[in-house]
């Protein structure tokens, strides 16, 4: 019975292992959310700023060059933001996968968990049906024996 139950502590602290494991992964990529939000807050600023420069630009009637330069910086902000919205959406995803994972594996940890301390209770149960019997068993020879004393004195 120990040896079974040493079997299952080791699962038990594998699957606690593996839990912790997982939250340091959805730690980590809610890190990288939490830069990429600020990357794209940070783009849409720079997009804006190149917009206004663009409108600014048109109004005092520059040259055509001018022109196209600010409308490409406009036109390539809008790229960056559109692939880093990709990835936010990418990441998000990931990331409620990996809570999906977590609360899985803090099932199976909680699970092997009560297993072990049931498998723990019975065996304590079962020592103390053991001690009890050898109690039983030596009160009852000393029994027979003081009555078989008893018996022999006339």
């Amino acid at each position: 019975m120990e040896t079974r139950i040493h079997r299952f502590r080791r699962v038990r602290d594998v699957r606690e292992k593996e839990k912790a494991l997982a939250e340091e992964e959805l730690a980590r990529r809610r890190r990288q959310l939490q830069e990429l939000a600020h990357a794209i807050s940070d783009i849409e600023a720079e997009k804006e700023k190149a917009v206004v420069a663009f409108a600014e630009l048109c109004a005092a009637s520059s040259s055509l060059e001018e022109v196209w330069l600010r409308r490409r910086a406009i036109e390539e902000a809008q790229g960056r933001l559109a692939d880093m919205k990709k990835n936010l959406s990418a990441l998000q995803k990931l990331i409620a996968a990996l809570e999906e994972r977590l609360i899985e594996r803090h099932k199976e940890a909680r699970l092997w968990d009560k297993l072990v301390s049931r498998m723990e209770e019975d065996q304590v149960r079962e020592e103390l049906s053991q001690e009890q019997k050898s109690l039983d068993e030596v009160a009852l020879s000393r029994f027979l024996q003081s009555k078989k004393a008893m018996e022999g004195r006339p």
